[in-house]
């Protein structure tokens, strides 16, 4: 074949090539980069690999979900309100599945307990997509208490990601560029979350966990928490915290002793923690003796609910401020789910 011929098939403008190449999973970009220097350096580029995490965060229908299996998250999609079960994705072979729990999660990285009664020195935080893994070895004497908080942030600043974690009286934060903890921290009386509530939900570079009083927020820019008080009835048997595109929703549910058909759901759109909070009710399509809220996405919130005789998962629709139900998802059970992302992020 003419050499001349052979090579112009690959003569595409480099907005084109970008455009394609960030539509593809890791493991494959991870091949690519030895096909020629320049798409070796389209996708080392950290631009390129932000744009690809939105791309991500924009098209991605998968979860992981945690599994009996050994070593193993299930895979499982949701699509045009449909549950469809994919091939099974290995823990990193440092942990053992059976003692280990996944803590918390952003942008698809993981941070993995080691014991899953948090009493441990030894975490593990892994981006399931690229396969890689680091070993972060808690660095202080863990006392009697177990450790009541956990978080990953991104901080845009930097262009890195962190890892908090503290108890009622202190908190360290790890930097995955550094490679390094800070040094132990007080949580300068910061109202304490329940066990419940003690993985902490990413939103716009700051963590958030439900407290006893309102919100506490993690600030990734200056790594100091903040009370945010009076924003939700307190009054409530749960509330649940979560965060979809650009919106912080916090999903007020009572736990009465009757059947009940609707909940309470407040909303904030941006990051400006002065903003003030929507509130309104949605009805759900069947009346329910118990309500979780399950997982969320880029676009959208899942949540499970639960009522005689089974179990039905339902999506959140905010556009239309509606449930829809998800068809043959009986396999989900109650087991946790987590969104999965592709991330090119190395650990």
């Amino acid at each position: 074949m003419d050499r001349k011929k052979h090579t112009a098939n690959y003569d595409l403008p480099q907005d084109i090539i970008k455009n394609i190449l960030s539509r593809l999973p890791v493991k494959s970009l991870v091949r690519f980069k030895g096909v020629c220097k320049q798409w070796k350096d389209t996708i080392s580029d950290p631009k390129f690999a932000e744009i690809h995490l939105q791309q991500s965060k924009n098209s991605s229908r998968s979860y992981l979900v945690e599994s009996q299996k050994a070593n193993a998250f299930r895979r499982v999609v949701i699509e045009n309100n449909e549950f469809e079960e994919r091939s099974a994705l290995k823990y990193p072979s440092v942990l053992d599945y059976s003692e280990s729990s996944a803590l918390c999660h952003c942008d698809g990285l993981f941070l993995i307990s080691r014991n899953r009664d948090w009493h441990t020195e030894y975490y593990v935080l892994w981006n399931p997509s690229s396969r890689t893994y680091k070993q972060l070895h808690y660095p202080y004497p863990v006392d009697c208490n177990p450790l009541l908080r956990s978080g990953i942030c991104y901080d845009p600043l930097v262009k890195d990601y962190k890892v908090v974690l503290g108890d009622a009286e202190h908190y360290v934060v790890f930097c995955c560029k550094r490679n390094s903890w800070s040094e132990t921290r007080e949580m300068n009386n910061a109202c304490p979350v329940s066990d419940d509530d003690s993985e902490g939900v990413p939103f716009n570079g700051s963590i958030y966990w439900v407290s006893c009083s309102g919100l506490l927020c993690f600030n990734g820019r200056d790594e100091t928490f903040k009370d945010l008080r009076n924003i939700r009835d307190c009054s409530a048997d749960e509330a649940y915290l979560i965060s979809s595109g650009n919106s912080l929703y916090i999903f007020t549910v009572y736990q009465p002793f009757s059947l009940r058909n609707e909940i309470v759901i407040m909303k904030r759109d941006g990051d400006d923690q002065a903003m003030a909070w929507m509130e309104f009710k949605v009805k759900l399509p069947f009346p329910y003796l118990y309500l979780k809220l399950l997982c969320s996405t880029q676009e959208s919130c899942k949540i499970i609910v639960k009522s005689f005789p089974g179990i039905n998962h339902l999506l959140y629709d905010d556009s239309k401020r509606c449930f829809i139900e998800i068809l043959n998802s009986s396999g989900l059970g109650c087991s946790r789910l987590f969104p999965y992302l592709e991330n090119l992020f190395l650990l």
